[in-house]
């Protein structure tokens, strides 16, 4: 039932999304030839509107798409008539091309202003050195966060004990091992409050740990260098457990701290999609493994959707709705040719230079169905992989 209403929330925002543009064109008087649900090839048509609209459902579950007339490079002649978007004012193309930011941005911040006013769990506790930036979001916040705000006192485990690893981490691979307690990091004493601080100002530099081995009477330290985007060593402490915190406040009081936490999300995502590039265009096996390894979507927040449903309510689920909203709306702003944001880039290069329309953007439509059949591959690689990985944790 949670994965379910998952699904349904992800296509929900997916229509949503579509409808901004779908709005737009109609203002605008562009012809919208076809309204997409999911990717072709397509199942069946659900019905055709007065405007000769059809609205079709697809096979691939992997967004939807408003199809405009004058987009098909075939029918070069769509390219000079009057409801066509590619001769249709600058404005109204903007319009027409970022008109769904105002859906998919209005809808995380009614999603969090609901539920920050009626009561809104954290949907994880990340450490502190996990990001190199500072972060002060009530979603994601840090445990430096909750103890600045009070919500939770200061801990009185001193010892770092580990009692878990995460493969493929520093200390995974460093050889830490269940048991192991660490003592100091670069000649300071750590403790399960101070470790993160200690490592996020040890970020792209080497470091020294001494620990004490859960086979051993005498400590024995290591050297280890931390990446560039993080000193994150992947190890559960031993520390007390405690209760998610519910956050509340009173309504204009909800609507703002929603606009702030909107504010914190974006800055997440861009420092997210700064290092996926940053390893993508490196061209070297580890930043290329590390990028692969770090791009995932579908089928696992489907997953994820469903654990915070279960375990942290309603109010979480939809606030994480809220946060992928904002997502596909940053994510649909890069400046890549097929998305948003590459086709709201190429209609101001084409405005500027004032190139020949007919010409450049019979070119773009054939770039643009290039990117669109790249990144459909890499949408279907990206649920293969991530349904392998729910098999494995399974």
């Amino acid at each position: 039932m949670g994965l379910m209403l998952a699904i349904l929330g992800f296509l929900l925002m997916i229509l949503l999304h579509e409808l901004g543009h779908f709005w737009a064109a109609k203002k605008s008087w562009v012809k919208v030839k076809e309204f997409w649900i999911w990717i072709p090839p397509r199942i069946l048509t659900l019905w055709e509107d007065k405007d000769w609209t059809i609205y079709t459902l697809n096979l691939l579950p992997l967004g939807g798409f408003v199809r405009l007339k004058g987009e098909d490079p075939i029918q070069q002649e769509e390219f000079l008539a009057q409801d066509s978007f590619f001769w249709q004012p600058l404005k109204n193309k903007i319009l027409i091309l970022i008109g769904w930011i105002l859906m998919n941005i209005g809808l995380a911040w009614l999603l969090l202003t609901a539920w920050f006013w009626m009561g809104l769990k954290p949907l994880m506790i990340i450490p502190q050195n996990m990001l190199q930036i500072e972060t002060h979001s009530y979603l994601l916040p840090t445990f430096t966060n909750l103890r600045q705000w009070w919500v939770i006192p200061p801990s009185s485990q001193e010892k770092v004990k580990i009692i878990g690893l995460l493969s493929g981490w520093l200390a995974s691979k460093a050889g830490l091992k269940t048991g192991d307690i660490i003592l100091s990091v670069n000649g300071t004493p750590v403790t399960p409050d101070s470790l993160s601080l200690v490592l996020k100002d040890s970020i792209n530099k080497n470091i020294s740990i001494t620990y004490l081995p859960s086979w051993a009477n005498s400590s024995q330290q290591l050297f280890l260098q931390c990446p560039e985007d993080s000193c994150f060593l992947g190890i559960k402490m031993d520390s007390p457990s405690f209760e998610y915190p519910t956050f509340k406040f009173d309504l204009p009081q909800a609507s703002i701290v929603a606009l702030k936490e909107l504010a914190q999300e974006t800055k997440i995502s861009f420092y997210i999609l700064k290092n996926l590039f940053k390893n993508l265009l490196s061209f070297d096996k580890e930043g290329l493994s590390k990028a692969g390894e770090n791009i995932h979507w579908p089928v696992l927040a489907a997953k994820m959707s469903e654990n915070i449903l279960n375990n942290l309510g309603i109010g979480s689920f939809l606030a994480f709705l809220g946060i992928i909203s904002l997502s596909l709306a940053i994510l649909n702003l890069l400046p890549i040719p097929a998305l948003d944001g590459g086709r709201l880039l190429s209609i101001l290069i084409q405005s500027i230079l004032r190139l020949n329309p007919t010409k450049y953007f019979l070119i773009e439509s054939y770039i643009n169905i290039f990117f669109f059949v790249l990144l459909m591959i890499l949408g279907l690689y990206i649920v293969y992989k991530d349904v392998l990985t729910l098999k494995s944790l399974t």
